[in-house]
């Protein structure tokens, strides 16, 4: 009776343990809305209409561009950088300083084929 009883407890143990967190998956998802909700705020505020349009257009052409261009901005509104409203000229400047920094150093490296010319010793 007692073999059973510990058997029954330590399926128990198994299951629970097994159990995906669920509290701590709801936090996680919690605080990814509170740090983009705040993302959307400062970007709102620092942005006029058409800075923000362009900035949706090169975030839906390029992921990766326009988040590195979103984190660009709110760090400058952080270090207080920013002064008034980024219009969308001074959007298309600060594109082309990130391309600037972001731009991979093409190297073009010729290599030559070594052809082996027949010899006298091969004959």
């Amino acid at each position: 009776m007692d073999l059973s009883l510990q058997n029954v407890s330590d399926q128990n143990l198994q299951k629970s343990e097994n159990k995906p967190d669920y509290k701590k998956d709801e936090k996680v998802r919690e605080n990814a809305d509170q740090q983009e909700q705040l993302r959307n705020t400062i970007l709102s505020s620092v942005l006029d209409q058409k800075a923000r349009a362009r900035l949706s257009n090169i975030t839906l052409a390029k992921p990766d561009k326009g988040k590195a261009l979103e984190n660009m901005i709110i760090q400058m509104a952080q270090y207080g950088r920013i002064q008034h409203q980024l219009n969308e000229d001074q959007m298309v400047k600060l594109l082309e300083q990130l391309n600037q920094q972001q731009k991979p150093k093409t190297i073009v490296k010729f290599e030559r084929r070594q052809i082996d010319d027949y010899s006298d010793e091969d004959y």
